[in-house]
Parts: C-alpha cells; structure tokens; sequence
C-alpha cells in the first residue's frame, strides 16, 4: 500500500489537484497553492552513500516546506517529495542535477528522465 506523500504524488501526476490536496490537509495538516511533485531514484549496488545522498535529499526537501517519502529496496531507492511548485521541484532538480554528475557508483535520475 502506497504511503500518503506517493500517493498525493500520484495525484499531483494526474492533474487531480483538489484530490491531492484533500488527502493533504486530511492526513497531514498541509495544503498547497500550487502543488507540484518529483520523484528521484537512486540506482546503487551495496555503497553506503547511497543512503547518505538520499538522506540529503530528504533533508533538502523537508527545509524547503516540502513532504517526503524515501522507499529503500534492494538494488535503488526512491525519493518522492511533494511540495509547493516553485519551491520545491525546481530547487531540488538542480541538487539532483548536481548529483547526477556524481562519478560514483551511485547513479541518481530523475523520474521524469526514464520515460
């Protein structure tokens, strides 16, 4: 079962604003103007940065007022955050950018770049 920020994302992605918004405020207190949503993934093999970068990611994500999930499997992980438009998603795509620069054995993409 989908968490309350993946599946407000998956709202945001539908163009389902009044939806994602009511699970918002119903769940957590929280309601956007302009909601916007991002996901990341991290593509890893047994390196412990990978968490670190995501950590880091998360940390961004929440001082910028924006609510985030982090799911770990085995092999990736996935960041969604979920936030006001300007100050969520446009920030935190260039942290990701940044790091998709890493030279590492860390590979980290943005969702919207797999389609």
């Amino acid at each position: 079962m989908k968490n309350t920020i993946e599946l407000a994302a998956e709202f945001i992605r539908r163009a389902a604003f009044v939806d994602a918004n009511a699970l918002l405020k119903d769940e957590c207190g929280v309601e956007y103007r302009n909601p916007s949503q991002v996901q990341y993934y991290a593509l890893f093999r047994d390196h412990d940065d990978s968490r670190a970068i995501n950590e880091a990611l998360k940390h961004v994500a929440d001082m910028l007022g924006c609510m985030s999930s982090i799911e770990y499997q085995e092999s990736t992980s996935r960041l969604t955050v979920v936030g006001e438009e300007m100050a969520g998603s446009i920030r935190m795509k260039g942290l990701a950018d940044i790091l998709r620069d890493y030279t590492g054995p860390i590979q980290v993409v943005d969702a919207c770049d797999l389609h």
